[in-house]
């Protein structure tokens, strides 16, 4: 049996031959009738009521020549067509029923009337049985229509066949849409015509890009490698999250080697029909290897080199075909000497094993994390190059000021959100007709804002809030403040670090936020203490504190400090063993059922009642024990929170100038006071918990 595309099948000559002759048939059958029957034609004649036939058949039978009775469906005929003598033209009617047909056929026989039957055309028929007969005889334009239609009928599957056929012949000359649809969809980059993306426009990522340096130097020159006996890394793993710039990385790797360079998003492998991913997995290695030395990138690897044989629901066997060919080809009996590939995803927990073995993927991993503080600097240097900011701006604060952004967030913050922040600044002072000329600091710090809460803030809603509203909001990004501020500022030292200070407070929403508080340090952590988690509980339950505490209530937008608060205390206790319960590890949920892990911890710790009820009873411990401490700071605090409560509702938004100033002049040279930060025991802890209005569970 012939597979080949081009090659086009008998069997869609026989179905078009086929076809052909049935819409022949169809269209000169006549419903019935043949070319050599004669049938019954009345399209000239004029018609008459039967009962002037029936007059004429009676009294003037000498003038007619013959009756020719129109036979239909019916068991009697249909109609009479009168054929006058003498050339006067014919009449037909209708005759109602057979009595009447018997009346005339009678009336005929006595008279001597010739008589004869023809049978009624297939056209007439359905004209007659379907339309309903005419009264002024058949339409002159029915010919026409009719012989449109028989034209459609033919030309129709005469076009449809050589349609076909052409699209065959296009494909057998160059290969066409089936030959296309099995091609690799690459985009390749000559040397002279790379990417324009070089290791200059990499920032932040030293330590990767010194490494990819050097592989781009083994491109050039392999021989400093091999004089040791090595061999260059045929594969190359970037893991990062998103936007901390593995395809921007890769890109420069391609400016840089001076090789043919080859890309493609690993989607664009896989397709509905089973064996095309494998096709373009061959086409895009057979024409990378009359190219080599060369480097291939695949973007958004995971895309293709999902775990095989796992999964809810079972496999796609069109993706695990064209991984298996993927397989193949990277480390294969196919000779790839001089092609370096690299995958990209940040999902490395997702890939087969067979992926990221040695010898493919497995040769060389590398962690693209976000930027530090210095990265950031770097960063930011890079992308504000044709930025007009503000000469007072210090961008080593503007580094510190943006932790936890990546490299991508820095780039949309200096490109995209600053300046439009800028530009709607200036048309509320200055209307429309004023153009911005300088991004502030301010203008930044509202970029920043909107990139970490995942929506520009709603600063035209926070005015039409009632003052009740504005109230509640206040005092519950204070509680956050206020006590993360003290905890700042009773640091000692990186192993009793308790918070980190506060930046900015605001009660306009912002991503579906009321308000909220930035606490943000100079340093990124590296990674937490038992005071810095047990500080970041403490200052997320305190806004639920300040709500009671200074209003008698509490409202529902604590839920989100709540889940945080729990999810801090439930993995101090089951993963990071910062409770008395010891060094336990027990309710994972980062497994992905998806890749055929268990699913069996979705739901709980995997333990037993007894233990697990030991595992809440320490958690509610925890939290009761922060909530105490949120509530004595408050309580120190409680005039300092009744003087800036006022300010932040009619100012909305603080920075930490302005919060320091009202703090430092609040407690003067007095200083701030002290508050124990010591963890209670439980016995001590239990006798306080009817303040917070709280029960004890048993732990047993």
């Amino acid at each position: 049996m012939n597979n080949d595309f081009r090659t086009p099948p008998k069997w869609i000559l026989y179905i078009g031959i086929g076809f052909l002759a049935l819409a022949i048939a169809l269209t000169f059958g006549g419903g019935g009738s043949t070319s050599t029957t004669p049938v019954a034609n009345y399209a000239h004649a004029k018609r008459i009521d039967f009962s002037e036939v029936v007059d004429k058949v009676r009294t003037e039978p000498t003038s007619i020549e013959k009756l020719v009775y129109v036979k239909g469906v019916r068991q009697f005929p249909d109609k009479v067509i009168v054929d006058y003598s003498g050339g006067k033209s014919d009449v037909v009617a209708d005759i109602p029923g057979e009595f009447d047909y018997n009346v005339l056929a009678s009336e005929a026989e006595r008279n001597k009337v010739t008589r004869e039957s023809l049978p009624m055309s297939g056209e007439d028929a359905q004209r007659e049985y379907v339309v309903g007969p005419s009264e002024k005889g058949t339409d002159p334009h029915s010919n026409l229509i009719s012989t449109i239609l028989t034209v459609l009928m033919i030309v129709t599957p005469i076009a449809i066949l050589g349609f076909m056929f052409y699209q065959f012949r296009q494909m057998k000359g160059g290969g066409g849409a089936a030959g296309a649809f099995a091609k690799s969809k690459h985009k390749t980059f000559d040397p002279e015509k790379g990417p324009l993306v070089k290791f200059t426009d990499v920032a932040g990522l030293d330590e990767t890009k010194e490494a990819m340096e050097r592989i781009v130097d083994y491109l050039k020159d392999p021989s400093e490698i091999k004089d040791l006996g090595g061999k260059i890394a045929k594969c190359v793993l970037l893991v990062g999250p998103p936007g901390t710039g593995k395809t921007l990385l890769a890109k420069a790797v391609a400016g840089e080697a001076g090789v043919p360079a080859f890309y493609i998003n690993a989607a664009e492998f896989v397709e509905m029909f089973v064996g095309v991913g494998a096709s373009r997995v061959r086409d895009m290695f057979e024409q990378i290897r009359a190219k080599l030395p060369a480097i291939l990138l695949i973007d958004e690897l995971d895309a293709v080199a999902q775990h095989r044989g796992a999964g809810v629901g079972g496999g796609n066997d069109e993706r695990h075909q064209t991984l298996d060919q993927l397989l193949s080809e990277l480390d294969g009996f196919e000779d790839n000497s001089g092609l370096i590939v690299f995958g990209m995803t940040n999902r490395d927990n997702m890939l087969d094993p067979a992926v990221v073995r040695s010898g493919r993927f497995g040769d060389k991993k590398m962690i693209v994390d976000l930027p530090d503080k210095k990265g950031r600097r770097q960063i930011i240097e890079v992308h504000s190059k044709d930025v007009k900011l503000d000469p007072s701006i210090d961008k080593d604060e503007l580094a510190g000021a943006t932790s936890g952004l990546s490299g991508a967030d820095i780039a949309s913050l200096l490109k995209v959100h600053a300046p439009d922040a800028a530009i709607a600044r200036c048309r509320k002072q200055f209307g429309k007709g004023k153009k911005a000329t300088m991004i502030t600091r301010e203008d930044l710090d509202k970029g920043i804002s909107a990139i970490q809460m995942g929506g520009q803030a709603n600063e035209g809603k926070s005015k039409r809030l009632s003052m009740d509203v504005k109230n509640l909001l206040s005092y519950h990004e204070l509680g956050h403040a206020l006590v993360g501020e003290y905890l700042f500022r009773m640091n000692k030292g990186w192993a009793d670090q308790w918070g980190d200070q506060v930046r900015k407070i605001t009660i306009i929403g912002a991503g579906g936020a009321g308000g909220y508080t930035l606490m943000q340090g100079d340093e990124d952590p590296f990674c937490m203490t038992k005071e810095g988690l047990l500080g970041q509980i403490t200052s997320l339950l305190a806004a639920n504190r300040a709500e009671q505490m200074f209003l008698g209530t509490t409202s529902t937008g604590a839920s989100n400090d709540i889940d945080r608060a729990y999810t801090l205390a439930k993995n101090m206790v089951t993963l990071w063993g910062m409770s008395r319960l010891g060094w336990i590890c027990v309710g994972k949920q980062s497994s992905d059922p998806y890749l055929g892990k268990s699913m069996a911890m979705s739901g709980g710790y995997g333990l037993g009642p007894v233990s697990s009820n030991q595992i809440d009873h320490e958690i509610f411990l925890i939290q009761a024990d922060c909530a105490l401490r949120a509530e004595r700071i408050l309580t120190e605090l409680k005039g300092l929170m009744t003087t800036i409560a006022p300010v932040l509702i009619d100012e909305e938004t603080m920075l930490r100038e302005r919060f320091c100033e009202i703090w430092d002049q609040h407690f003067g040279k007095s200083g701030t006071p002290r508050v124990s930060m010591d963890v209670l025991p439980e016995e001590e802890l239990v006798k306080h918990l009817p303040s917070l209005g709280l029960l004890v569970p048993t732990s047993n």
